[in-house]
């Protein structure tokens, strides 16, 4: 597996690093099956690694990026 991120997010059309919501994941793992927030990579990263999340004291605040967690509103 192999994933492609940054360390922070970048601001729209402005040069700075300050309130940036946007982060660049990519990724051959089949698994990801839905985009999220920058809270999700960690969680996808150590799921997918078969580290238990569910074990972090205090725990993550995002989730991991495929089937089994998202929940799917239909």
């Amino acid at each position: 597996m192999i994933y492609i991120t940054a360390d922070h997010g970048f601001d729209e059309g402005k040069k700075t690093h300050k309130d940036a919501p946007y982060v660049f994941l990519a990724t051959n793992d089949k698994e990801v099956k839905y985009s999220g927030t920058r809270a999700d990579i960690t969680p996808t990263i150590y799921d997918r690694l078969g580290i238990d999340i569910k074990k972090f004291v205090p725990p993550l605040d995002g989730k991991p990026l495929t089937k089994q967690y998202i929940e799917i509103p239909w």
